[in-house]
């Protein structure tokens, strides 16, 4: 058994609060009482002894900050890392695509951003995955958000700009798209997908697991969980007279 044999490759969820949240069981602002799905658990555990899955969402973030964290994030986990990013997920728009306000990024600058910030992952190798920003149900939002009389409005109809940035970004560059937009569109019933309008509940993580796990089969099926072999033996191949040779096997 070598050092190797314990490096694990990454994936890298990369993103703004929708992305932090992704590992919560109890959502903020939501019942807490309530154990709510967990995508982060759940990708965790199917990729379980073969890639390590990494957080790095930043709550009210937009693509112009992401472009000052990403290459020292990269230099971190990558560049200078003995265990290199395999995969990597880019998430932001949600707060790029609001009306008003210090998170606004304008439309032209938010595709820039993107270029910029798929162009730096795939120089290094890593395969890329864009997601397009979700779904807002303004007439919660609006009783919910303190900045919204403001003039701070968030809705489905800025979000599709946005997401259509993304799809421009990912012919581009020729990188798969997660259509969460309409995914989540097509489910409907906002209430059951959104806790306050804008964050996700369960239900909707449910919904980008799903369409990631299709999109990796899809684009990408090498590193689907199926078909990664996991780190050591199974516990009841190891001949215990020899456990370093099994574990070296």
């Amino acid at each position: 058994m070598t050092t190797k044999d314990l490096l694990y490759k990454k994936f890298v969820l990369f993103g703004d609060s929708i992305t932090q949240r992704t590992f919560d069981q109890y959502i903020l602002g939501g019942d807490p009482s309530r154990l709510d799905y967990s995508l982060g658990a759940q990708l965790t555990s199917i990729y379980n002894r073969k890639l390590q899955v990494l957080n790095r969402g930043f709550s009210g973030y937009n693509t112009e900050h992401a472009r000052h964290i990403l290459p020292e994030l990269l230099r971190i986990e990558h560049d200078e890392s003995n265990s290199k990013v395999e995969l990597m997920w880019i998430f932001f728009g949600s707060n790029d695509a609001v009306e008003k306000g210090l998170q606004k990024v304008e439309l032209e600058r938010y595709e820039q951003n993107l270029n910029f910030l798929t162009q730096l992952a795939l120089d290094r190798g890593i395969k890329v995955i864009l997601i397009t920003p979700g779904v807002v149900d303004d007439s919660v939002l609006s009783q919910r958000d303190p900045e919204w009389k403001d003039g701070h409005f968030r809705t489905t109809t800025r979000n599709k700009m946005y997401a259509a940035a993304v799809k421009r970004v990912g012919k581009h560059f020729n990188v798969p798209v997660l259509d969460l937009l309409s995914a989540l569109e097509t489910h409907g019933n906002f209430e059951q997908l959104l806790v306050d309008g804008l964050h996700f509940l369960g239900k909707a993580y449910q919904i980008l697991f799903r369409e990631l796990l299709n999109l990796i089969e899809t684009e990408y099926p090498e590193l689907h969980p199926d078909k990664l072999p996991m780190k050591l033996p199974y516990w009841r191949d190891i001949d215990s007279s020899d456990i370093e040779g099994s574990l070296n096997g």
